[in-house]
């Protein structure tokens, strides 16, 4: 199975899960797609990108090989243990979901890629999927919807803050 197939199937096991939320943000970038890909990738460096998050570090594992696992704070007071799935420099994406943390999700797979969409025009992407926490009610699913798209708009803002 090629890893793109791969990806869309573990995301989808978690989508099709009871309860599941998932959120698809993306950001319209001119640049070249390797430049982009190069201001994000390094996985325990989530805090050189993005303004809510503190403290990165590999605690586990190299670099770009799966099986890496980071830890940053969030400001505010949130705490995530992520670990590295997926790392495909050539197709400029990777694979992560979350250990540990005391965010109200629960299964969390994410994803973030870049796509060439025309010459000096790339669309950056950042795909999560995750359940609600055990225990929670249904009407905790639009405010943790909201809490990933505002981490995911501001990672991406971020992201192009940096290279511009």
């Amino acid at each position: 199975m090629s890893d793109v197939a791969d990806l869309k199937t573990s995301l989808d096991s978690v989508a099709s899960a009871k309860d599941h939320l998932e959120i698809h943000e993306r950001l319209e970038i001119t640049g070249d797609p390797e430049i982009i890909w190069n201001s994000f990738k390094i996985f325990g460096a989530i805090d050189h990108w993005h303004p809510a998050t503190l403290n990165c570090r590999l605690i586990l594992g190299e670099e770009g090989v799966a099986g890496a696992v980071r830890e940053f704070d969030i400001k505010g007071g949130g705490h995530v243990i992520s670990e590295l799935l997926r790392y495909d420099e050539e197709r400029r994406y990777f694979r992560y979901r979350i250990l540990k943390t005391n965010l109200p999700l629960h299964g969390y797979v994410g994803e973030m890629w870049v796509t060439s969409d025309a010459p000096q025009t790339c669309t950056l992407h950042w795909r999560g999927a995750f359940m609600r926490p055990p225990g929670a009610g249904k009407d905790r699913d639009q405010p943790t919807k909201d809490l990933v798209k505002e981490v995911f708009v501001q990672g991406l803002s971020g992201i192009q803050a940096k290279l511009f």
